[in-house]
């Protein structure tokens, strides 16, 4: 009968062994839950990065658009108004065609 126990005893230790290399071995099951972790962390970041894009994007419309923000992003950003001046914005001549 021991004979018959000996192989069972075998592939019970081997199945342990293989379940404790996945659960706990080099990219396992511990490895993988921290990866998840680590993707959701990303999403949140790039979520948080295209919300400050699309600012950014909606202020260079804005700027580009309205004399008025220009003269409101110079004053408030950079400092190079003073509250009594006025700014005159040139724009560049039409390319004449022949």
């Amino acid at each position: 009968m021991t004979w018959v126990r000996k192989p069972l005893v075998w592939r019970g230790l081997a199945w342990l062994v293989v379940l404790v290399c996945v659960l706990f071995g080099y990219r396992g099951l511990s490895n993988l839950l921290e990866a998840k972790a680590q993707l959701n962390q990303l999403r949140a970041t790039n979520q948080r990065l295209a919300q400050d894009s699309r600012e950014l994007y909606r202020t260079v419309v804005r700027l580009r658009s309205d004399a008025g923000a220009v003269e409101r992003a110079c004053r408030r950003d950079m400092g190079m108004i003073r509250p009594d001046e006025v700014v005159y914005q040139a724009s560049a001549p039409a390319a004449k065609t022949n």
